[in-house]
């Protein structure tokens, strides 16, 4: 296929769709709604098209979704997690995350059940904010499947020093300014 776009304009009505197949195909982007009328759908694949982003609403009628194939695509963000709560599998790996927030990887780790996350093949930031990745990582080995392969710099991420991960420290020195007060007397 190379689809570049998604619409269901014809549909008007709620779907029993459970498994939507949309890989290998050229789509860019998606509207807030292309998938509000599968409420039933369990398994989403978009793999291998050219998504930058997930809207934050797409999967919002999605209730009962458990796998969502995300890899190999483009994308940067993942401010589509929070409508997931069901989600099992979750396929990232080979986008251009380059660092993923402290409040979304506490989301995804409240994940229920999630049983299975990939996230290698990413171009991962290897400053002083890849420690706090390194050890969410390390906390969430049994989920994130791929960890060993998460890599740094061609370094698998989770054997890197933390004192090896750059961290750049602002040198302030500190200005004192003296007040001189002068009374007058009068």
């Amino acid at each position: 296929n190379s689809l570049t776009d998604i619409t269901f304009s014809n549909v008007s009505a709620e779907m029993d769709t459970e498994y939507l197949f949309l890989q290998y195909n050229n789509i860019q982007k998606l509207a807030d709604d292309s998938l509000e009328y599968f409420i039933f759908l369990k398994v989403l694949h978009l793999e291998h098209n050219k998504l930058k982003t997930i809207p934050k609403d797409l999967l919002m009628h999605c209730h009962f979704i458990s796998e969502i194939y995300l890899n190999d695509n483009l994308l940067t963000d993942l401010n589509f997690l929070g409508s997931i709560g069901t989600i099992n599998l979750l396929f990232l790996h080979n986008n251009n995350f380059s660092e993923i927030p402290n409040a979304t990887l506490t989301e995804i780790g409240n994940f229920d059940y999630l049983t299975m996350l990939t996230m290698r093949g990413n171009p991962w930031n290897c400053k002083c904010e890849a420690i706090s990745f390194k050890q969410w990582l390390l906390n969430n080995s049994q989920v994130v499947t791929d960890i060993d392969l998460i890599k740094c710099n061609g370094t698998t991420l989770i054997k890197i020093p933390d004192d090896k991960l750059p961290c750049v420290k602002h040198n302030v020195e500190k200005e004192y300014v003296t007040i001189v007060s002068v009374v007058s007397s009068a």
